[in-house]
């Protein structure tokens, strides 16, 4: 039961390796985003 517990609590190596990414990603395509937005917006 503990042993359960404590592995909730840290998720493996490799699980928090691919929510970095996904946050990573996420950031990228945001600030992407804001950039065409902004680019579009001044130049029409």
């Amino acid at each position: 039961m503990a042993d359960q517990d404590r592995h909730e609590a840290e998720p493996p190596p490799h699980t928090a390796k691919l929510a970095g990414y996904g946050y990573l990603i996420f950031l990228g395509v945001v600030l992407t985003g804001l950039a065409v937005w902004f680019v579009l917006t001044r130049t029409s």
